[in-house]
């Protein structure tokens, strides 16, 4: 019964440090994310011209 408890408080103090981390940090694009709005850039410009 013990083990249990100190799982779930584990598990809480993991999602704690998340949003603590999410508050102090701001969000960064991933590789694809930034490739895809690169390329949506680059079809974008091309079409200017």
């Amino acid at each position: 019964m013990g083990k249990r408890s100190k799982s779930k408080r584990f598990i809480q103090q993991g999602k704690d440090s998340v949003s603590l981390h999410d508050a102090r940090f701001p969000y960064r694009s991933t590789l694809e994310e930034s490739q895809h709005t690169a390329a949506k850039n680059a079809a974008e410009g091309q079409v200017e011209f």
